[in-house]
Order: structure tokens, then sequence, then C-alpha cells
């Protein structure tokens, strides 16, 4: 887990590595006009070049790795929070980065007791994840307990 300060150095540096870092945050929105499915095959689109079409059978597996399946003809207003967390999950892994960054969870997940279903979920998607790193404020870490490391990581790295 890093502080948002802390945060922008590590992004320096691996961006200057040549990393490519798909973030999950509460101002990067799902597309309203799309449905939960399309939302993720974009990620895959948008990075690879192909067709939104191409990429909606990859976008489905991801859902249905999730949990979300049922969401997949969704758009964002039906989704709830969990829901619309694990579609950004999901498109933000379906965009091939080699880290994954989730922006202050808690603003996204507010109803919610969010570090057990980050974790929870994060285990679910673990084949696709790489790095992954936690972006929240100091006063958060007790909630992760010992699943944040010291270094800014959490889940997998």
């Amino acid at each position: 887990m890093a502080s948002p300060a802390e945060a922008e150095a590590v992004f320096a540096e691996l961006s200057r590595r040549g990393q490519r870092i798909a973030r999950i945050a509460g101002d990067l929105p799902l597309r309203a006009n799309l449905s939960a499915q399309e939302n993720v095959a974009l990620g895959h689109a948008l990075r690879s070049g192909t067709t939104l079409q191409t990429a909606m059978p990859g976008a489905l597996a991801l859902l249905q790795e999730a949990g979300y399946a049922e969401t997949a003809g969704l758009r964002d207003d039906a989704l709830g929070e969990q829901a619309r967390f694990a579609v950004k999950l999901a498109r933000a892994l379906m965009s091939g980065a080699d880290t994954l960054v989730i922006d202050r969870p808690g603003k996204m997940l507010a109803d919610s007791l969010y570090p057990p279903f980050v974790r929870n979920l994060l285990q679910r998607m673990a084949g696709h994840c790489g790095h992954v790193w936690i972006i929240d404020y100091s006063w958060n870490r007790p909630l992760y307990g010992e699943w944040a490391d010291e270094d800014g990581a959490a889940g997998k790295s």
C-alpha cells in the first residue's frame, strides 16, 4: 500500500522502465453508453488495435472468472459499487498491463468492507495480474493488515 505522494515517484520509475500501467480509480469511469462486457473489451481493443467485437469473448470470460458474468449486459448506472469495481478490474486486466494500480479503493467501495473484497477479487483473478499496487491514505493501512507489504505492494507481486 502506498500513499498518494509515494505513488507519484513509483509511477515515474515504472514508466521510465517501460512498464505498462493500468489504473482503477473513481475518476476513471466506465463508458456510460457501453455495457459492462463492452467496457471490459474496450481495454483490450484500445491497447491491441483490435475491434470491440473481437475482444468480447475474452471480456465475458474475465467477468465470469471474477464472478460477475450476470453484469455483462448491464450499463454503469445499473451496477452496484462492487460490480462496477469488478468491471473496472476486468477492463484493466484486459488491457494487458504489467502493473495494476488500484487508486483509493475506499472511494469506489464506500459501502463495502473493501480490503477483504479487493483481496478476494484479486485472488480470483490472480492468473491475470502482474504486480499490484494499492494507493491509499496512510491512516487506512491498518485496514489491510498484513496483506499490504511495506514497499507499497498489496496482493500479488
